[in-house]
Protein backbone atom coordinates (compact mmCIF):
# COMPACT_ATOMS: atom_id res chain seq x y z
CA UNK A 1 0.00 0.00 0.00
CA UNK A 2 2.73 2.51 0.89
CA UNK A 3 4.62 1.89 -2.35
CA UNK A 4 1.41 2.43 -4.33
CA UNK A 5 1.06 5.83 -2.63
CA UNK A 6 4.55 6.77 -3.78
CA UNK A 7 4.69 5.29 -7.28
CA UNK A 8 1.02 5.05 -8.26
CA UNK A 9 -1.14 1.96 -8.59
CA UNK A 10 -0.03 1.05 -12.13
CA UNK A 11 3.70 1.06 -11.30
CA UNK A 12 3.04 -0.75 -8.00
CA UNK A 13 1.08 -3.46 -9.83
CA UNK A 14 3.91 -3.82 -12.34
CA UNK A 15 6.45 -4.15 -9.53
CA UNK A 16 4.39 -6.78 -7.70
CA UNK A 17 3.22 -8.84 -10.68
CA UNK A 18 6.49 -8.94 -12.60
CA UNK A 19 8.94 -8.82 -9.65
CA UNK A 20 11.74 -7.54 -11.88
CA UNK A 21 14.89 -6.25 -10.21
CA UNK A 22 15.18 -2.47 -10.03
CA UNK A 23 18.27 -0.37 -9.57
CA UNK A 24 18.61 2.16 -6.79
CA UNK A 25 18.46 4.93 -9.38
CA UNK A 26 15.19 3.53 -10.79
CA UNK A 27 13.76 3.44 -7.26
CA UNK A 28 14.74 7.09 -6.82
CA UNK A 29 13.19 8.00 -10.17
CA UNK A 30 9.96 6.24 -9.12
CA UNK A 31 9.94 8.12 -5.76
CA UNK A 32 10.34 4.93 -3.72
CA UNK A 33 13.49 6.39 -2.15
CA UNK A 34 14.54 10.03 -1.87
CA UNK A 35 18.31 9.69 -2.23
CA UNK A 36 20.85 7.34 -3.69
CA UNK A 37 24.42 7.53 -2.42
CA UNK A 38 27.54 5.50 -3.04
CA UNK A 39 28.37 2.90 -0.41
CA UNK A 40 31.57 4.76 0.47
CA UNK A 41 29.56 7.92 1.23
CA UNK A 42 26.67 6.26 3.05
CA UNK A 43 27.78 6.85 6.65
CA UNK A 44 28.84 10.47 6.10
CA UNK A 45 25.64 11.25 4.17
CA UNK A 46 23.48 9.62 6.85
CA UNK A 47 25.30 11.57 9.58
CA UNK A 48 24.89 14.83 7.65
CA UNK A 49 21.17 14.19 7.21
CA UNK A 50 20.75 13.33 10.90
CA UNK A 51 22.58 16.54 11.87
CA UNK A 52 20.45 18.60 9.52
CA UNK A 53 17.27 17.18 11.03
CA UNK A 54 18.53 17.61 14.60
CA UNK A 55 19.41 21.25 13.91
CA UNK A 56 16.06 21.95 12.24
CA UNK A 57 12.80 23.23 13.70
CA UNK A 58 12.05 20.21 15.86
CA UNK A 59 8.73 21.56 17.15
CA UNK A 60 7.56 22.24 13.59
CA UNK A 61 8.70 18.75 12.59
CA UNK A 62 6.62 17.29 15.43
CA UNK A 63 3.55 19.29 14.37
CA UNK A 64 4.00 18.18 10.76
CA UNK A 65 4.26 14.54 11.79
CA UNK A 66 1.12 14.90 13.91
CA UNK A 67 -0.75 16.32 10.90
CA UNK A 68 0.45 13.49 8.66
CA UNK A 69 -0.66 10.97 11.28
CA UNK A 70 -4.04 12.70 11.60
CA UNK A 71 -4.50 12.61 7.82
CA UNK A 72 -3.49 8.95 7.57
CA UNK A 73 -5.80 7.87 10.40
CA UNK A 74 -8.75 10.26 10.00
CA UNK A 75 -8.49 11.85 6.54
CA UNK A 76 -7.67 15.22 5.03
CA UNK A 77 -10.68 16.99 6.53
CA UNK A 78 -9.65 16.04 10.08
CA UNK A 79 -6.06 17.13 9.46
CA UNK A 80 -7.21 20.50 8.08
CA UNK A 81 -9.42 20.96 11.14
CA UNK A 82 -6.40 20.38 13.41
CA UNK A 83 -3.98 22.55 11.39
CA UNK A 84 -4.65 25.80 13.26
CA UNK A 85 -4.39 24.19 16.71
CA UNK A 86 -1.07 22.59 15.86
CA UNK A 87 0.55 25.40 13.89
CA UNK A 88 -0.35 28.57 15.78
CA UNK A 89 1.60 27.68 18.95
CA UNK A 90 4.72 27.39 16.80
CA UNK A 91 4.67 31.17 16.32
CA UNK A 92 5.02 31.57 20.08
CA UNK A 93 8.31 29.67 20.21
CA UNK A 94 11.60 31.45 20.70
CA UNK A 95 12.85 29.86 17.47
CA UNK A 96 10.02 31.35 15.39
CA UNK A 97 10.24 34.77 17.01
CA UNK A 98 13.98 34.90 16.38
CA UNK A 99 13.70 33.70 12.78
CA UNK A 100 10.91 36.17 11.98
CA UNK A 101 12.75 39.07 13.63
CA UNK A 102 15.97 38.24 11.74
CA UNK A 103 14.06 37.96 8.44
CA UNK A 104 12.32 41.30 9.01
CA UNK A 105 15.62 43.00 9.86
CA UNK A 106 17.20 41.57 6.69
CA UNK A 107 14.30 42.76 4.53
CA UNK A 108 14.44 46.23 6.05
CA UNK A 109 18.19 46.38 5.42
CA UNK A 110 17.81 45.17 1.83
CA UNK A 111 19.72 41.98 2.59
CA UNK A 112 18.87 38.39 1.69
CA UNK A 113 17.00 36.22 4.19
CA UNK A 114 19.38 34.82 6.79
CA UNK A 115 19.54 31.10 7.42
CA UNK A 116 17.39 30.36 10.45
CA UNK A 117 18.91 28.51 13.37
CA UNK A 118 16.86 26.50 15.81
CA UNK A 119 17.38 25.63 19.46
CA UNK A 120 14.19 23.64 19.97
CA UNK A 121 12.73 26.41 22.10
Amino acid sequence: MQIAERVGSAKAAEMVFFSEPATAEQMRHWNVVNWVVDDAEFESQAAALATRLAEGPTKAFAATKALWRMQAEHGVKAAKAKLYDLSMPLFETEDARTALRNAAEAINAGKPFPTATFAGK
